[in-house]
């Protein structure tokens, strides 16, 4: 599913990773290697929950909770850790994985639109904190 647009599908970001965006002007490749897209449920709870059941899913239910499982956030590096409390985030409104869809190996596309959508959030973040 890692190659599929809507496989890991991005619903947030940390404010961290904003910030760091924000200093290379939202373009992910003028960063080394500090984000990732961390999944809210760990993917051996996804296991447990698609695999160790007395009768498999059907392939609509196999899909619907496989994809729900599957919703991932974009954090620094060092906040993927499900041995601690997952991050607060922004929540991102992209249902149909139109923003950041896979890119190669664990990756994700990270274009014109994203770098826009980035910019826009973190001005809204900005004006939030600032009222």
């Amino acid at each position: 599913m890692g190659v599929e647009d809507y496989g890991w599908r991005v619903v947030g970001i940390t404010r961290e990773a904003l910030e760091l965006l924000a200093t290379a002007d939202f373009d992910k490749k003028n960063l080394p290697r500090q984000l990732c897209r961390g999944h809210i449920i760990d993917r051996i709870e996804t296991t447990r929950l698609m695999f160790d059941r007395a009768e498999p899913l059907s392939l609509d239910e196999f899909f619907e909770k496989f994809l729900d499982a599957d919703r991932t956030v974009i954090m620094l590096n060092k906040q993927n850790d499900h041995t601690k409390q997952f991050p607060t985030y922004i929540e991102i409104d992209n249902p149909d994985a139109a923003l950041f869809p896979n890119g190669s190996l664990m990756s994700w596309k990270h274009r014109k639109q994203e770098r826009e959508f980035l910019r826009q959030l973190h001005s809204a973040v900005m004006a939030k904190g600032q009222e």
